[in-house]
């Protein structure tokens, strides 16, 4: 028999988390049970978990209140749903790139409001302090309170290019239509690079008029100023992160098991991230994990310098990225989806045959 491959770190660190669950890192979709297909929904999940806040109604019925034909109608619909989103982000950008944050910023609002409602409902809210929320944070505050502020303006665009559209293939973000969760991850990552890509080589009206454009500075960026700015950035979540999620949180997290990235990716002890983290006494481990955390993210953002000086080589690099998210996606359908879902739906002609 031949030898069994080696398996690189960037695979034994997707191994560790699922997908959906959207940290910092990423997992094999093929493998875990916490990818949200109408499949797995119709089987009778509980509407919340015990001391979790309820969604509201209308959000229940639709996670988990629908019966099998019920959700593979709905899930027609999300399918819908994601080839028209497909064709309307392919439009703006081509049609409009200046103005295409404005899509994103609708979208934000309405794709964030209904993942916190679900992820509170399961005791998932913390995975919502993660850097890539907070990335999107800075991007929005960036795009509509300091416009034209040019050490955000450049701090942010290292931020963006780097760690989080790096984060697409990290994640193993994938393009599964029909679903909400899927297609919200893929968002997170996937809208920024192309607001922050037509932000650089397609400026907004805003900052040509306010000669933001015109000035010499904006053309020409220091890597103090990509990878400095963007490690500043990151250096404030990194210390509110640690903060709540290991120290003012730390004892509710624990007594009302609630689900952080930490947790997640610790609780194998034979992955690669656990043996990191857990090869030094408890007190240090949190550091540990956020010291690694840091270099990847320092490593992503100076790829990013890379990206502002050259148009051919950013636009090559979002789209071998978003590329590798339509692989994964067909991966899922192909590979996983089309032999489980009739058959977890209850609505697999051969099984209803042989019974």
């Amino acid at each position: 028999m031949p030898p069994e491959r080696t398996k690189s770190l960037l695979d034994q660190l997707q191994e560790q988390v699922p997908v959906g669950l959207d940290g910092d890192f990423g997992g094999d979709e093929k493998k875990q049970s916490t990818v949200e297909t109408g499949a797995q929904q119709a089987q009778g999940a509980p509407k919340s978990l015990a001391g979790a806040p309820p969604a509201p109604k209308v959000v229940q019925k639709l996670v988990t209140g629908l019966t099998p034909q019920q959700t593979v109608l709905r899930d027609k619909v999300g399918f819908v749903a994601g080839i028209s989103n497909i064709a309307i982000t392919a439009f703006w950008m081509a049609k409009s790139p200046q103005t295409f944050y404005w899509w994103y910023t609708s979208k934000s609002v309405l794709l964030y409001g209904l993942r916190f409602l679900i992820y509170r409902s399961k005791k998932q809210q913390y995975y919502m302090l993660e850097m890539c929320y907070f990335t999107n944070l800075v991007l929005l505050a960036s795009l509509w309170l300091f416009p034209n502020t040019e050490l955000l303006y450049k701090a942010t665009f290292g931020l963006v290019a780097g760690p989080l559209t790096w984060s697409i293939v990290a994640l193993h973000n994938s393009l599964v239509l029909h679903s909400l969760d899927q297609m919200t991850s893929l968002f997170m990552h996937s809208s920024p690079a192309l607001v922050i890509y037509a932000m650089r080589w397609y400026p907004s009206s805003s900052m040509v008029q306010s000669n933001f454009v015109t000035q010499p500075q904006y053309h020409t960026a220091s890597f103090a100023q990509l990878v400095g700015g963007s490690m500043g950035l990151y250096s404030i979540w990194a210390v509110v992160y640690y903060l709540k999620v290991f120290v003012v949180s730390a004892q509710r997290i624990r007594d009302e098991n609630y689900d952080t990235l930490y947790t997640l990716m610790t609780r194998n002890k034979n992955g690669l991230v656990a043996r990191v983290v857990f090869s030094v006494s408890k007190p240090f481990q949190p550091v540990v994990y956020m010291l690694a955390h840091a270099s990847l993210c320092l490593l992503a953002s100076i790829s990013a310098t890379l990206w502002w000086r050259s148009f051919w080589a950013h636009s090559a690099f979002i789209m071998v990225m978003l590329l590798g998210a339509t692989w994964n996606g067909a991966s899922f359908y192909f590979d996983h989806f089309s032999r489980k879902y009739a058959a977890k739906t209850g609505l697999d002609p051969d099984k209803k045959k042989a019974s």
